[in-house]
């Protein structure tokens, strides 16, 4: 697809990169150009510009053209680098698991809301992946135990990894379950949080071909209309909060009411949360009251 490069300077570099990439129809040109380069040269990308004419040595220059091609046949940067950046925290990504998206930092941010003042909260993190979501909340509630669960083993193995290289594999257990009812069968957890596969079967070939062909397949099929898994993730959920506990789950964007409808039959004060464009994506309920017992004023 690219053709050897001639040594070039950092500009150089880059601009020949962003030029194959909007050839190639890359969604971020420049940005994408600008993490290869910057993960070559070992050089963090708001510093790049700083010294322009920095030549690329040979082996450099031939890293940078099988990249650059592997970045143009839709391989995810990610995967090519190894690593993203999620929370302000450091990940390690492989094809094992989902590659994380911005839109789910509103996830934690919402999690967060509800147990910064909740102390030593227990949390469920269903269908963890790479533990992005759990990792991030071990880090930003530090009195916080987190479980995290997904059926896949390389997965998991992902997720103790990054739960190590963020340093919080002391408060996070890591288990291999479907959902929820193999985990626990009595309340223990203050929330429960998941972004679990919601793409409608069908859906799935329709896909930006990154996330199509590179995704763990586990990961994204949600079941003939994308709910199979939210459905039995909302039905299981009550049984395993305490009281005043919730239950945030990531949607597509056409699924938030329809989410929110199912959850309204077992939870209460449930509401919809927006993402970074302002689209509905999130859904949140709390635990009703058992029976016989007065709802605390605390939420």
């Amino acid at each position: 697809m690219c053709s050897q490069p001639d040594p070039l300077t950092l500009r150089d570099a880059i601009y020949w990169a962003e030029s194959i990439f909007e050839s190639a129809k890359i969604d971020s040109p420049r940005a994408d150009a600008e993490w290869i380069v910057g993960d070559i040269l070992s050089i963090e990308r708001p510093k790049l510009y700083l010294k322009p004419d920095t030549r690329l040595t040979k082996t450099q220059t031939e890293r940078l053209r099988k990249l650059v091609s592997r970045r143009g046949d839709r391989v995810p940067l990610q995967h090519l680098l190894g690593y993203t950046e999620f929370f302000s925290l450091p990940f390690l990504c492989s094809p094992n698991a989902l590659i994380p998206r911005p839109e789910t930092e509103i996830l934690v941010e919402t999690a967060i809301s509800y147990l910064l003042n909740r102390p030593m909260p227990r949390i469920l993190d269903l269908c963890t992946g790479s533990g992005v979501i759990a990792v991030s909340l071990a880090h930003n509630l530090p009195d916080a135990e987190v479980v995290a669960a997904d059926l896949s083993i390389s997965a998991l193995l992902l997720a103790r990894q990054n739960a190590r290289k963020n340093g919080v594999s002391g408060r996070i257990s890591l288990f291999r379950a479907h959902l929820l009812s193999s985990i626990l069968d009595q309340p223990v957890f203050h929330a429960i949080v998941a972004n679990p596969p919601y793409v409608a079967t069908q859906d799935v070939s329709g896909l930006q071909t990154e996330v199509r062909d590179f995704d763990p397949a586990l990961a994204l099929d949600g079941g003939p209309d994308g709910l199979t898994l939210l459905r039995q993730i909302i039905s299981e959920a009550p049984s395993l909060l305490l009281e005043n506990g919730f239950l945030l789950l990531e949607t597509s964007h056409d699924q938030p009411h329809r989410v929110a409808d199912l959850m309204a039959a077992s939870l209460r004060d449930v509401s919809i949360v927006k993402d970074l464009t302002g689209t509905d994506r999130f859904v949140v309920g709390f635990r009703k009251p058992r029976k016989g017992h007065r709802r605390s004023a605390v939420a």
